[in-house]
């Protein structure tokens, strides 16, 4: 479990973070968190609020001036605050979750970019545990299905977490691993017919092979429930005592969970983007236990063509 903590309670005078804000306290959540067994165990992580390079108009943020409203600089102090309280709040536990950050939009270069190479630029090695940033492939709102299995599609993600993992690795924090905090196809709660069709395992399959081989940690699915983009959405009618029923995208995930282990093989170019790949391979060492024993390699490939491949 990870808790995300509202970054946007501020301190009018010194427009750092606010972990004591009378409009909602973070340091008590924090502390709570500590002193409950059952949260304490399932708790993995906070992360300090949510695309900050989008502040400006997803949160009608517009003090103080700049390119920024809250500068990649004050974003890195404000770890520094919740560090302070994280630690104290866990002084007597052996295990302390992660502080996980910044978690921005996207890799644009004037956009979440550049936010990500100025946060790392002005952090240093224990800023944070894990740099997250999010991903989508476009927006819902202009998606079509073959947008959806498009080699040209899917190589911008590869693109994109190149140039991200390129920035963390010349920076203080380089040891630090990348969470991809927040991901799917497409944003703005996914496209209706697409997001939620066989079509959209391309780019979640996909997505799953690319950060795997370019060594993303842990990736987040947006989302759970909610929107076309989700994992399970309403029954159709006729359906007896099921609140919910699975996507196209769930099953997908849990075959990937239980085939594809934790290490990663390398496939000859499966991280070139000079050419569109139009059959995608990734490969990893089956996951053990069950019918599969030690030493077996599980293959995902994907077929972008409207032919078959050999």
């Amino acid at each position: 479990m990870v808790f995300g903590l509202n970054a946007y309670l501020r301190d009018p005078h010194s427009w750092g973070w606010d972990p004591d804000s009378p409009l909602g306290s973070a340091r008590e959540l924090i502390n709570l968190a500590a002193s409950d067994r059952t949260m304490n165990r399932a708790l993995a992580a906070f992360e300090l609020g949510n695309e900050p390079d989008l502040a400006h108009y997803a949160y009608n943020i517009t003090e103080p001036a700049g390119d920024f409203p809250i500068s990649p600089a004050q974003w890195v102090r404000d770890f520094e605050t919740l560090r302070s309280v994280v630690n104290e709040a866990y002084r007597n536990r052996t295990t302390v979750p992660f502080l996980v950050g910044p978690a921005v939009a996207n890799s644009g270069p004037t956009g979440g970019g550049l936010f990500w190479r100025e946060f790392l630029g002005n952090a240093s090695s224990h800023t944070v545990d894990a740099a997250s940033w999010h991903h989508y492939y476009g927006s819902a709102k202009t998606a079509t299905v073959a947008e959806a299995y498009l080699a040209e599609t899917l190589d911008k993600f590869v693109a994109s977490q190149a140039a991200m993992s390129a920035v963390l690795a010349s920076s203080q924090s380089s040891r630090v691993p990348i969470w991809l905090s927040e991901t799917s196809s497409f944003y703005g709660g996914g496209a209706t017919n697409i997001s939620d069709r066989f079509v959209a395992g391309f780019t979640w399959l996909d997505k799953l092979g690319a950060a795997a081989r370019a060594g993303v940690d842990v990736v987040c699915r947006q989302a759970w429930r909610g929107g076309a983009y989700s994992l399970l959405e309403a029954c159709p009618s006729g359906s007896p005592g099921k609140s919910a029923c699975p996507t196209p995208d769930f099953w997908s995930s849990v075959l990937h969970k239980r085939l594809m282990g934790t290490r990663v093989l390398n496939v000859a170019g499966s991280l070139e983007t000079k050419g569109p790949r139009r059959v995608r391979m990734w490969a990893h060492c089956t996951r053990g236990g069950g019918m599969y024993a030690a030493g077996k390699v599980s293959l995902l490939l994907l077929n972008t063509l409207n032919e078959s491949a050999t």
